[in-house]
């Protein structure tokens, strides 16, 4: 027994009924029944993403584990945790330095476009039309609203499924568009959690340690792989023929 308790003891799992029950009450249940699991995996994701090129796999591994919690399954948090972190290091590597790219993009983009003297020539010549600044910006937003619905989507797929790169790009794409009610739920959660912390610091700077990535973590993990799960099909074995190729193998 450690000093949070022994995590790697079987959960007792989830029972036939348990998907009769709302989400919300979901949540609630395996949060509370979770709690300092959350909080040490909190924890190992903070300390594990210091190196800032390591939080992607870092993310995987975060991701498993938040997974298994939230579909009762039984997990060790610190060796599952680290395992995949392994496993998943080179995909998670590339998502990582793709999103740092695409960031850059996205904030360059903005600054640009929200600024009139960029384009401007000399003090009365543009490059540009006044009418298409807002449109270009209107643009931008909604790249942003795809990039980060998107990655709620594809490091579940990338610790749950064999895909290739491409694979798990296409599909947290197609999801983060298609999925909209949903995405928009967990962005403002996400939001929320960290405009209260923003809001009320720094009497909440315990809970800006221990807490907030589990919570949200969890929150969008609990909504994004029965999503998964619902828009799934094996993984054709036969490359030769992708016109036939269905989506996603679980591995687990």
């Amino acid at each position: 027994m450690g000093l949070f308790g022994n995590y790697n003891k079987e959960g007792k799992g989830v029972s036939k009924n348990e998907e009769k029950k709302s989400f919300p009450v979901r949540y609630i249940k395996v949060f509370t029944s979770r709690f300092w699991q959350l909080v040490v995996l909190n924890l190992m994701y903070v300390f594990a993403c210091l190196p800032i090129i390591t939080i992607g796999p870092a993310t995987a591994g975060f991701t498993y584990v938040l997974r298994n919690y939230s579909e009762g399954k039984p997990v060790y948090l610190f060796s599952d945790f680290m395992e995949k972190c392994k496993e998943n290091f080179k995909q998670g590597l590339f998502v990582f330095l793709l999103d740092a790219v695409l960031i850059f993009m996205m904030v360059f983009a903005y600054f640009s476009w929200s600024t009139p003297s960029f384009w401007m020539v000399n003090e009365t010549t543009s490059l540009i039309p006044d009418w298409l600044r807002p449109a270009a910006l209107v643009f931008v937003f909604v790249l942003l609203y795809i990039f980060i619905s998107a990655n709620f989507y594809i490091y579940p797929m990338m610790v749950s499924f064999r895909l290739t790169m491409k694979q798990l790009i296409r599909n947290s794409i197609i999801l983060g568009v298609y999925k909209l009610g949903k995405n928009l739920l967990m962005i403002l959660f996400t939001l929320a959690v960290f405009l209260i912390l923003l809001a009320t610091f720094p009497p909440s700077l315990a809970f800006a340690v221990l807490l907030p990535f589990s919570v949200c973590g969890l929150f969008t993990t609990m909504i994004t792989f029965p999503e998964l799960v619902k828009h799934v099909a094996v993984l054709s074995e036969e490359p030769e023929k992708p016109e036939e190729e269905p989506v996603f193998k679980d591995i687990h």
